[in-house]
């Protein structure tokens, strides 16, 4: 009885090919804050609900609840967003 490596799916196999980090192809997001006044979210398939104290925004299959006060979004591309304002609490859901 041989034992087998389980095989790795093929976006994360991609991504240990090329050295990319884990969930750029594999449908992934990434998270980075500077203080509690900017928040930058790779990975993010829309905008679910805005408004100056509260967005949820798609990850795909996860969405992430921002909250704070005078949340504005500053940058948003087809997988990017960045937001700006006094955060006080991120959520997953």
């Amino acid at each position: 009885m041989s034992k087998e490596k389980p095989k790795k799916r093929l976006p994360s196999a991609v991504e240990g090919w090329l050295n990319l980090p884990k969930g750029v192809v594999s449908n992934g997001y990434k998270i980075t804050m500077i203080d509690n006044h900017e928040l930058c979210l790779e990975g993010c398939k829309g905008i679910l609900s805005y408004g100056s104290e509260e967005m949820r925004l798609h990850c795909g299959q996860r969405q992430l609840l921002v909250k704070g006060s005078s949340l504005v979004v500053k940058t948003l591309s087809c997988d990017y967003i960045e937001l700006e304002g006094c955060i006080i609490s991120i959520e997953f859901a």
